[in-house]
């Protein structure tokens, strides 16, 4: 009771910041889009109009009191070549914590971990059922037609366990064209080398697209040392990946409103792990080689004020591990893990009462986990069998306003959560001036990774769930007239996350770490973000930004006997901000983009360290020149870009280097028909 009075008070406080950006604009892979709760493209043309009203209405009903971001579309177009990983970093308020070009990266919401933040490709939940995180550079935005981001508590729509917030990634078919045939080539600095190639073919009820991708580097790159003493030029060694995949969709519709989605991705990713700048030791051969199957079934039906829906996926994800000193040849580590996961859902939306929308969902999900250290020997093999049901009620009485009522019930190694809901609304405050308020308070939960509870040595079976309560508010405020449009979103949150897991050393003095549950972390903060656009005779100017305050600290009730109270988090950057600026006229556009990452604590804070354990801010600016050429149903485009343009020094992680400036230049071209 006294904690819900805590958050009551705390939202009253915050009731002036507000947050959410704009929710109305049609584009096409919307949010309903991705929930399955938009309607199949109608060939008729005096219909559309009508269609299009209705499909506003309801997408108002599905994200009252939400919030929801999307990366801005000029960002996504103009960055098919890269991995989801470099998107987000640019163009949303999450950070994006990465080791380097081809090394790991993931990404954390609000001052969460990486566990936290939930990533989903059309209903498959791509976070490792081991480690419980999810590689973003590994999924090329080649093959991803839309992305939406939902924040905090908002997530709890779609799934329950991400505390920070969720990623959402989806396949959409283009029934206005029947044919498509796209390639990407691209060379860049460090001989990386990127190509893509797409094909798409059928016709008004059938749809097949095929999507290849390549990329390999060497990523030879030279940095200045600060490791070593003396400082001195290096040149990162054993640093070279490679990636290959295809995606192939089937698409099915029938005149009476049965849609059937087919998709399956295979993906080879090999890269060498290089060692620390810091690292004088024996020279050593580290690899790492992840190989991943997925595929996906969604069947959908749609009738007159009731929609059906059922999904069911597979994946599959094999891991091998490589350490050996080349000197003597000692072998330290040969370790491989399968990770298998399958999933089923139905759902039901119902919204035959006008500014009344209903819908349950029962879903079931089952994991395997195969890990195994041949030099030790050491490993486990584990399942988990989890299911869960959802209810979602919102209503409109008005068009000014909304609330919603979101609840979940879950089962999972037989231990049952009986509730989990989430509770919000919205309000206009003028019909004239497009100005929203809206505010939700979610409970959640995030149960504990195979890893932490049965990695040997170190893993905790009597880990306890962790359990979150988040609060937010949010304002969001837009404007459009015949050559411009502007609009912009201020958010703020507070969370507190109990039974936090971490890894620390083992208090028995043993050699390894441990997972244990830690007292509570509390995490409080703002997220802003704009996108304006400016038309002037032939010329259009853009501009889209976003800025984050994250204060995420660790509480306890034995304060003095815990140095890291009310400390940031290591690696969690108290400020960060993006803006992207662009014109463009007659096929020209130019792009600069300037990012900012602030101080980050690398290691717990303690009175008895006596040197710094931070890593400095930095500034990113990346610069980029592209033409669009359009020969009938051709259209050509070429793009030369310079990252890292002032040559800035800095470290996302530790001792790990980051390429200065480079180059690339890529060439595209599309026929559609």
């Amino acid at each position: 009771m006294k904690r819900i009075l805590f958050f009551s008070i705390a939202m009253m406080l915050h009731a002036g910041a507000f947050a959410q950006e704009v929710l109305y604009t049609e584009v096409p892979g919307s949010y309903l889009r991705a929930a399955g709760e938009t309607y199949p493209d109608d060939p008729v043309a005096d219909t559309v109009f009508v269609s299009e009203i209705e499909i506003r209405a309801r997408k108002r009903i599905a994200e009252t009191g939400m919030r929801i971001t999307r990366p801005d579309s000029l960002a996504l177009r103009s960055g098919l070549s890269v991995n989801l990983s470099e998107l987000l970093a640019a163009g949303s308020p999450v950070f994006v914590k990465s080791y380097g070009p081809g090394g790991m990266a993931t990404a954390h919401f609000r001052g969460t971990a990486a566990s936290h933040s939930r990533i989903v490709w059309n209903g498959l939940n791509l976070n490792s059922p081991m480690r419980g995180t999810a590689d973003l550079s590994l999924l090329p935005l080649y093959f991803i037609d839309g992305i939406y981001l939902l924040h905090g508590g908002s997530s709890l729509a779609e799934g329950s366990g991400a505390l920070g917030g969720s990623i959402h990634l989806e396949n959409q078919p283009d029934w206005k064209h029947r044919h498509v045939i796209s390639g990407l080539a691209e060379r860049a600095s460090f001989n990386t080398r990127r190509y893509a190639a797409k094909v798409q073919s059928g016709g008004n009820k059938f749809l097949s697209i095929t999507r290849l991708y390549f990329e390999n580097s060497d990523n030879d790159f030279p940095f200045f040392n600060t490791g070593v003493l003396p400082n001195k030029a290096d040149t990162l060694f054993n640093g070279e990946y490679g990636k290959k995949g295809a995606l192939q969709e089937f698409y099915f519709r029938t005149p009476d409103d049965l849609t059937i989605a087919l998709r399956g991705w295979l993906q080879w990713n090999k890269r060498s792990l290089p060692q620390l700048m810091s690292y004088e030791g024996t020279p050593r051969d580290e690899t790492q080689r992840d190989d991943q199957g997925r595929i996906t079934l969604e069947i959908k039906k749609y009738k007159p004020g009731i929609n059906f829906r059922y999904s069911a996926g597979y994946s599959y994800s094999g891991m091998k591990y490589h350490l050996l000193l080349l000197q003597n040849n000692y072998l330290i580590s040969d370790s491989k893990s399968t990770e298998k996961m399958m999933f089923s859902q139905f759902r039901i939306d119902y919204r035959k009462i006008d500014g009344l929308s209903v819908s349950a969902a029962v879903e079931a999900e089952y994991q395997t986990v195969k890990a195994f250290d041949a030099v030790r020997p050491e490993g486990y093999l584990r399942d988990r069998f989890e299911c869960g049901v959802l209810a979602d009620l919102r209503y409109k009485p008005s068009d000014r306003t909304g609330l919603f009522f979101v609840s979940r019930s879950e089962l999972y190694d037989k231990r049952v959560i009986p509730l989990i809901p989430s509770v919000g609304g919205e309000w206009q405050v003028s019909v004239i001036h497009p100005l929203v308020l809206k505010f939700n308070m979610t409970r959640n939960y995030h149960k504990p990774g195979l890893n932490d509870l049965f990695w040997i040595p170190g893993g905790n079976p009597d880990l306890q769930p962790e359990e979150g309560l988040t609060g937010e508010g949010v304002v969001s405020f837009g404007l459009a007239g015949t050559n411009y449009n502007f609009s912009q979103t201020l958010s703020a949150y507070l969370s507190e996350i109990q039974n936090w897991i971490m890894w620390q050393p083992a208090e028995n003095g043993a050699w390894y770490w441990e997972a244990v549950n830690i007292d509570r972390v509390m995490s409080r903060g703002l997220e802003y973000d704009f996108s304006a656009v400016v038309r002037y005779r032939d010329y259009e100017f853009s501009g889209s930004g976003n800025y984050a305050l994250t204060r995420s600290f660790r509480k306890s009730d034995r304060v003095m006997e815990i140095p890291a109270y009310r400390k940031q988090l290591i690696y969690i950057p108290l400020h960060s901000a993006n803006v992207r600026m662009g014109v463009a006229r007659k096929g020209w556009t130019g792009l600069l983009h300037i990012g900012f990452t602030g101080r980050r604590m690398t290691q717990v804070p303690d009175h008895r360290i006596h040197f710094d354990n931070s890593l400095d801010p930095f500034f990113l600016t990346n610069l980029s020149l592209q033409k669009k050429l359009v020969a009938g149903n051709l259209e050509w485009g070429i793009r030369a870009q310079v990252d890292n343009l002032f040559n800035a020094r800095y470290q996302q992680m530790l001792w790990r280097p980051m390429p200065g400036r480079n180059y690339s230049i890529t060439l595209t071209v599309i026929y559609l028909k």
